[in-house]
Formats: structure tokens, C-alpha cells, sequence
């Protein structure tokens, strides 16, 4: 089966990289248009933190919230008519949120420094989800850049306000691998091919998992878990097969059995690793977590994806590519160093924009070479 999927793969390579393509576009449009829904709360077996939480929102449901504060400081003192009446106001309108409450300082004491140029006040917000308390938290600072006082100045604090970004850990993976791959192939094309597969199936994973999240409880965070996880396993994948292909050439085999041969062998191992990730993914079900049981299903599913397109668009790849697999283009090494440049700036800037930028220019300059000179 295996022979003759790697035969259709290189006699109908356009097809194939074209089905790839219109897939990742396809399944990108549906999940961008359908949005992600993923969930931020769930269902934890009996704890004493529960049994805590449980109580405290029976009996105290402010208390069973969060909070946060609102610090405001002036060098001139914070207890003038004007600032007090400001401020004051400021409060009144945050308490106006459903399921909000402000304690004043100036009507709590302990609220304001001795010196009185620092004074905070508090926000108690009852339960609600992670998203609800971000665009909560959004919403305050709103309300507050309408209070402009000279001299004034405002800051937020607390879980209310304390938004956590995850750090752009793909992009350094990313780096690091083809920096790697170039000096262990020596080819800037052989290079691409792993991680041109790898981002293929991590474009069809990631898009598909969003998909999935109206069917299946997923944490927010599932999409990172696919992204880290996919570019592992489809970058070694891929570079399975393209090693055993650059074998073949070099034995002397034709580009067509070069490739066969590295699909069917190198290509068995690859579903064989494939299938005892998954395995072991699936066994997060045994922790009876439901927030547990949408990442295995996500992580399957990037996982899946990337030994599809392993053993599918890899082929097709090095079917167009055939020979010049051990060739670095000068156009091709223009795009590396654009590529790795942008790539820097973009986790400085943490702009996703200059990274997609940068792998465009990369893939395009790469192609018009392929043009020019056909293979």
C-alpha cells in the first residue's frame, strides 16, 4: 500500500501539493470563520480547594471571586477636591458592572499612605471564566483612560488584570531547527523540506483543532500543545524519509524509486513512531480530567496530521525536487538568511505579522528559483 501511495504521490506531485494547499487554505478559512471555542473552566474531581469554593459561593459568592485593584498616586497628594472627586467617580462607574464591586479608599480607611500621594482601592468580582475576566479586566482599564488627571497617575493590579501571554517558544523551536537541519544537510533545500512538511500539517492541525472545539471541550491552551508537539514530531518524521532519500540517490537509484524506497521504509517507522505517540497521548484519558481529554484528542490530531503529510506531500516535495535536494541555490540562501533575520525580529517584536512576512518571502523567492530553473 505503501509503495503504491509513494508511486501516486511522485506521478501526481502537483495534484498532491496542490490538495495539500487547498486543505490548509480550506480548513484555515472554515476555523477563522467559525472562530476557536475553547473552554477556560472545568469540572476538577473533589478537592478541598473545591469543597472551599464550593462553600464560600453558598455562603460568601463575593469572596468565592476575584479581585483586583486600582492604585493611583500623585506627588500632590491624592486627597484634593478634584482628584477625589475624579476618582470617586471612576469607581462609580466600574461598580455599575454587573458583578462588580469597588471599595473606595476614601470611605475604607487603611486605603491611602501616610504621606497620602498613594491610595488604592479595591474590586471584587464574582466567579466567572478566564475570558469573561480578561475582557473584564479590558474594560475597566477602558473606563479608566477617560479619567486624565495631570499629575495623576493610574495603575491596575491583581488576578483581574493579570493577563498571562505565552511566550513565542515556536519560533525559537523553529530557529533552532533550521539552523540545525543546514548544518547537518548542508543544503538550504533539503532543509526546507522537513520543515515546509511540518508546517503544513501543523497549518491543517492547528486549524482543524479550532474547528473541533465546538464538539469537544479543549482548553485555550491546546493549539500551543499542537504547535510544540507537531513541529517535533513532523520535522523528525520528515527528516526520516528525506535522509533515506538522499541515500537512495546517492545508490543510485532513479527519483521516482528514491523515493518509494524511502517511503517504504523509512515512511513504516514514521507511522510506527506516529501510532506510539498517539497511544501514549490517549492515555491522558486514564487521568478522568476533562480539560485533559481535549488536549489528547488535539495533540492526536496534529499528530495525526503530520504522518499523513509525511508519507503524502513529503513525497511529492522530493519528486519535484528530485537531484537538487543536495543543492543550495544562491536564491535559496538569500531566503534562509531573510527568513531567519525576520523570524529574530518577529519574536523581539512578538509580531506574528513580520514572522508570516518573512515565510512568505522565503517561499516565494524559493519558488520563482524553482521557476527559473526548473528541476
Amino acid at each position: 500500500m505503501l509503495i503504491r501511495l509513494a508511486r501516486f504521490s511522485v506521478r501526481r506531485r502537483r495534484l498532491m501539493i496542490g490538495f495539500w494547499l487547498l486543505l490548509v487554505i480550506a480548513l484555515g478559512a472554515i476555523s477563522n470563520s467559525v472562530g476557536p471555542n475553547f473552554a477556560t473552566q472545568f469540572e476538577l474531581p473533589r478537592s478541598e480547594s473545591n469543597d472551599v469554593r464550593e462553600l464560600l459561593t453558598a455562603n460568601s459568592p463575593d469572596l468565592a471571586g476575584f479581585s483586583g485593584q486600582i492604585v493611583f498616586t500623585s506627588p500632590n497628594g491624592v486627597t484634593s477636591d478634584e482628584i477625589k472627586s475624579s476618582m470617586t467617580e471612576l469607581f462609580t462607574q466600574v461598580a455599575q458592572i454587573p458583578g462588580v464591586a469597588v471599595s473606595s479608599p476614601f470611605d475604607s480607611p487603611g486605603k491611602i499612605n501616610p504621606a497620602g500621594t498613594t491610595a488604592f482601592a479595591v474590586i471584587d468580582v464574582t466567579l466567572r471564566s478566564q475570558n469573561e475576566l480578561i475582557s473584564l479586566g479590558s474594560e475597566i482599564q477602558e473606563i479608566g483612560k477617560q479619567f486624565n488627571l495631570d499629575g495623576v497617575e493610574i495603575e491596575y493590579g491583581g488576578e483581574i488584570f493579570d493577563v498571562f501571554e505565552l511566550p513565542a517558544s515556536e519560533l525559537y523551536g523553529l530557529l533552532a531547527a533550521v539552523i540545525i537541519l543546514v548544518l547537518a544537510f548542508g543544503s538550504v533545500l533539503a532543509m526546507g523540506l522537513p520543515i515546509g512538511t511540518a508546517l503544513i500539517g501543523l497549518g491543517a492541525g492547528t486549524s482543524l483543532v479550532t474547528i473541533f472545539s465546538h464538539v469537544v471541550g479543549m482548553p485555550d491552551f491546546t493549539t500551543s500543545l499542537v504547535a510544540m508537539i507537531g513541529l517535533g514530531v513532523g520535522i523528525d518524521y520528515a527528516l526520516f524519509i528525506v535522509t533515506r532519500y538522499r541515500e537512495g540517490l546517492e545508490n543510485g537509484l532513479s527519483v521516482e524509486d528514491a523515493v518509494v524506497d524511502a517511503v517504504n521504509t523509512s515512511g513504516r517507522a514514521v507511522i510506527f513512531a506516529g501510532i506510539t505517540v498517539i497511544i501514549s497521548l490517549l492515555g491522558l484519558f486514564l487521568m478522568g480530567l476533562a480539560f485533559a481529554r481535549g488536549l489528547a484528542i488535539g495533540a492526536v490530531v496534529g499528530v495525526l496530521l503530520m504522518i499523513i503529510a509525511s508519507i503524502t506531500f513529503l513525497p511529492a516535495l522530493l519528486a519535484m525536487v528530485k537531484h537538487r535536494v543536495n543543492v543550495t541555490t544562491r536564491a535559496a540562501l538569500v531566503a534562509l538568511v531573510a527568513f531567519v533575520l525576520l523570524s529574530l525580529i518577529a519574536v523581539i517584536k512578538h509580531s506574528i505579522v513580520i514572522f508570516l512576512v518573512g515565510l512568505a518571502i522565503t517561499v516565494g523567492v524559493t519558488l520563482i528559483s524553482l521557476a527559473i530553473k526548473p528541476l
